[in-house]
């Protein structure tokens, strides 16, 4: 699985092909991170027996979304915009 988590109007405007969208803000509730509860609420749609990549454009949000995933018991891993179009070329 591919995590895109950037906003929304970000994800709308490009995103990689088969991504979907969390948005970094939706797993903070101010400085912390939400209970276990609210994130196996928000990462519904992931599957735990498979690997997620998570990506913003430079990796600071996404490494949010990452250690939310971590927590979890998900196998993440973290990149960037920027390693995914190296990848592309």
């Amino acid at each position: 699985m591919i995590v895109d988590a950037r906003a929304p109007d970000q994800f709308g405007a490009s995103h990689i092909d088969g991504a979907i969208n969390i948005d970094y803000n939706r797993v903070i509730e101010g400085f912390w991170l939400k209970d276990d509860s609210a994130l196996s609420e928000i990462f519904v749609d992931l599957k735990e027996d498979r690997p997620v990549a998570v990506y913003t454009k430079n990796g600071g949000q996404a490494s949010i979304v990452w250690y939310a995933l971590i927590l979890q018991g998900y196998d993440a891993s973290l990149y960037t915009w920027n390693d995914w179009l190296r990848h592309q070329s």
